[in-house]
Parts: structure tokens; C-alpha cells; sequence
């Protein structure tokens, strides 16, 4: 994390976040807010409905403002141009739901993050292991959809 000089202000809340020893995917205390989970969820089925070899889409996060999801494939994608439509795909959903429901994505800082994973066979102790791919977020100075590639 940056350190907090350079930090813009209008991410203070993050950064206080932070600060109190939270992540920013986790809830800090606060439970999932029903209107968002259900976005959440409509948003996803209407994803899975496009994906292909997709195994499931997890809700890690549904509150106002802050999603954060984690795509699985069932078998490791062909490239990671495929992992960057796929997340844009869920992330687009997102947003057309948010928008449709009057929602200003930019204006409310919102917060959409999509984990790409797939699996990895067997650890030594029998463990699943996950391949990562990175994640795609929205940023929301420029109002566009960013994807990271993991670096570990």
C-alpha cells in the first residue's frame, strides 16, 4: 500500500480502512447490504449465462457501493486475453445493473473488484491449489475497467 502522504483524499476512507487493520474485500464489521446482494446476484446470473467453461462466480462482497467477486474456471483458460473479456463481462453486468437502477458508478466512487482463478491439481498435503490470473477493477477517475495481471 502507498503510504498515506500520497494517498488522494477522496480514497480516505480506504485509507483509514487500512489504518484500523481492515482489508478492503473484507466486511470490517459491516454485513452484506440486501439491495447490493441482490444486484449482485442478478449480475451473475446474467454473467454465467454468457460464460463458457466457467465453474462458478463467488460473491465475495455486496454492499453499497463495494463488490468484490471471484471468478473459477473449470479448466485453465486458453490466454489471458480470455480472462480479461471474461471479467469485463462480469463487471460490465455489474454496472448495467447499477446504472439501470439510477446508480452513478464514477460519482459514487464505487468499489468493483473480479478475482480470475482456476484449478491447480493437488498440493504435497492433498490441498486444491488455485492458478491465479489477477484481477479487474473498476477505476473510477477514468470510468474504465483495469485488469492486473498476478504477480506473485
Amino acid at each position: 500500500m502507498r503510504p498515506l502522504t500520497i494517498m488522494r483524499h477522496r480514497r480516505l476512507g480506504l485509507v483509514l480502512a487500512a489504518f484500523v487493520g481492515c482489508s478492503i474485500l473484507t466486511h470490517c464489521g459491516g454485513a452484506d447490504d440486501p439491495a447490493a446482494k441482490q444486484l449482485a446476484e442478478l449480475a451473475v446470473r446474467f454473467a454465467m449465462a454468457e460464460g463458457k467453461g466457467w465453474d462458478q462466480i463467488k460473491i465475495d462482497t455486496a454492499r453499497k457501493n463495494k463488490y468484490a467477486f471471484t471468478l473459477t474456471y473449470r479448466e485453465p483458460p486458453d490466454n489471458i486475453a480470455t480472462v480479461i473479456d471474461d471479467t469485463k463481462k462480469i463487471a460490465r453486468h455489474v454496472l448495467t445493473h447499477l446504472a439501470a437502477n439510477g446508480g452513478s458508478p464514477a460519482r459514487d466512487h464505487l468499489f468493483l473488484w473480479v478475482w480470475a482463478q482456476a484449478p491447480a491439481g493437488r498440493g504435497e498435503t492433498g490441498a486444491q491449489l488455485v492458478h491465479a490470473y489477477g484481477h479487474l477493477e473498476y477505476n473510477d477517475d477514468y470510468d474504465r475497467l483495469d485488469f492486473k495481471p498476478w504477480k506473485p
